[in-house]
């Protein structure tokens, strides 16, 4: 997505369906989670949490892009990336 987008986070966020500002305010982090430690894929509903206005049912964000809904369980290893 990084290198689809030119590395503009504005587009990552429309591509992903995010409200703008989302990953350009800095209060959001991205990370790596091994995905051995991933649970339950499932189609999202629009009942997650920070599901936003712009969530369409159908299994794809606004910005055309396939999405799904997983479950980390809790203390599951990570690792912050940076964009």
């Amino acid at each position: 997505m990084i290198q689809r987008t030119g590395g503009d986070l504005g587009k990552v966020e429309t591509k992903l369906g995010l409200d703008a500002g989302t990953l350009t305010d800095g209060d959001t982090l991205i990370a790596w989670v091994e995905p051995n430690s991933l649970k339950n894929l499932r189609m999202p509903d629009g009942n997650e949490l920070d599901a936003n206005d712009l969530w369409e049912p159908g299994g794809y964000t606004s910005g055309g892009l396939p999405e799904a809904t997983i479950d980390v369980p809790a203390g599951s290893e990570y690792r912050p990336t940076t964009v």
